[in-house]
Parts: C-alpha cells; structure tokens; sequence
C-alpha cells in the first residue's frame, strides 16, 4: 500500500493505529517472502473506521502469478470439488446464491435469463452454482490456472484478464465482486469500471468485504486480517465507497458466515 495521508472514503486525515503482525495470522497464505522480516499493522480512519494496511511488501503481480498456487497449491479442482460438497449448512456460497437469487426475485421485473459476470471468480464456485440457476455466467479472474480450470472443467465461459488494465465492456445485468474489493489498493477504482459492464436499465451489483469492526472484537489474528487484505471495511466505509463511485446503495448489512467470517453485503445499482 502507498502512504496513506488521507482516508480514500471520507477525505479524513486523522488515523488511529490497530493491530500489530510479526507472523502470520493462521490459515494466511504463503508468500515467497523474507518471513524473518514480516512486519505489517492496519490503521483506522477516525471518522469512518476504514481500516487500511500499512505494509512494504508488494503485492501487486499477487493475483495473476502465484495467488491460486499460494491458496490452493496443484489441488485446484480438488478443492472445488470440496467446496461444492459441502452441506449447506457448511456453505458460505449456498447462502451467497440463495441471497442474489432472492434479490433478483424481487428486483427484476421479467422472468429471463438474465447475465451475470463475476469479477475474481477463483475457484470458479459462485459462477458454476449460479449458472446451474440458469443464469447466463461469464467469469472473469487474473490468474491463468484458475481461468483454466473454469473454462475447461467447469464449462463456464470465462475471461483471464487483469480487470485494472483491460478494455472488456461486455455488458450484464448482474456484477459481482466476492471477496475481491478487500485485495486491491484502490477499491475505489475498481467499483468504477463496473459500469463499463452494467446494462443501464436492468442492472444490480453485489459486494462481499470483510468487517473489521465485528471481527476486531474478537482477536488480530483472524481471517480477516490476513496479508493479502489492503482493506477491512466498516458499514460507514462500504456505503461511502458505493456514494462515492455514484451508485445508488439499496441495500448494505453485516452477516456472520457460516465459516465463521465476518462479512459486510452490499447491493447497489447503477
């Protein structure tokens, strides 16, 4: 993360400094790093609670070279296959598919087959469920193995492509980003070019981010925290980040998943 003067949400210059790492909270990924030398901590904006990292190892070419290898190691689709077994009880994603079908239900007026793209699509999980909803689906992620494994063993069209940098303006009427806004240095930028990709007058996209302040009360070395996440949001922090971006919020609230993650929702509109 570049010097943080300035909170990028609400314009606030006062932080407060948080929590502290020398080693890697557990089940945090592996990095080819100095780990002798690990050394990061999150500060806080005073006026929205945004949590930023403060941290000197780069990780910028994370995600196209080594984020799937670092996460997942040559058990990709082994561990799809986990995933997708799981009983629902013990699913975050069953209930992710359930919530974004529910909304759509209720937020589209006709009964079509409506496109869908998601925007880091990892594994491939969220696409491949939703698409056997019947939505049109289209995924969309940096790193080669993961794209990969989409397109040749899920069957789902898919695009591998660093989303920053590329000119894809296809259009859908469903956007969304799981888990992805917390990994990058200027969500701001990224929520953005969504619109590049929104159909205007049907059109919604969802978030999932990690909340900062419901896991903060339980201890530093959660999930949530984890090197690779430049951000932790706060509820004030996700709807000033979707204001900012000028869309509309519908509606934003706080879940706790039944991997035990806090996470913070968000649907919102162009």
């Amino acid at each position: 993360m570049k010097k943080i003067n300035r909170c990028i949400f609400c314009n606030n210059n006062k932080f407060k400094k948080r929590f502290n790492y020398t080693k890697p909270v557990p089940r945090e990924i592996k990095l080819k790093i100095d780990y002798r030398k690990y050394s990061r901590y999150y500060k806080s904006c005073k006026i929205c609670g945004h949590w930023f990292s403060v941290i000197k190892i780069d990780l910028n070419n994370l995600y196209n070279k080594e984020y799937v290898a670092s996460t997942y190691g040559d058990k990709l689709n082994q561990t799809f296959k986990k995933i997708i077994s799981l009983p629902k009880s013990k699913s975050d994603n069953y209930f992710r598919v359930k919530r974004i079908l529910n909304f759509s239900k209720n937020f589209f007026k006709n009964k079509k087959k409506y496109k869908l793209l998601d925007v880091g699509s990892g594994l491939g999980v969220f696409p491949y469920e939703m698409k056997k909803k019947g939505l049109d689906c289209t995924a969309l992620d940096p790193d080669k193995n993961a794209s990969n494994h989409i397109k040749n063993k899920l069957k789902i069209k898919t695009k591998n492509i660093d989303f920053f940098k590329s000119k894809f303006n296809k259009k859908f009427n469903i956007v969304t980003l799981n888990k992805v806004l917390e990994h990058v240095e200027n969500p701001t930028k990224m929520l953005k070019k969504i619109k590049n990709n929104l159909i205007k007058k049907e059109n919604f996209f969802y978030i999932e981010v990690p909340d900062a302040t419901e896991a903060s009360k339980i201890n530093k070395d959660r999930e949530e925290f984890a090197i690779d996440h430049l951000h932790v949001f706060t509820l004030n922090s996700l709807y000033l980040l979707i204001k900012n971006c000028n869309f509309t919020p519908i509606l934003i609230e706080r879940i706790k998943e039944n991997s035990n993650k806090f996470t913070l929702i968000a649907f919102g509109k162009f």
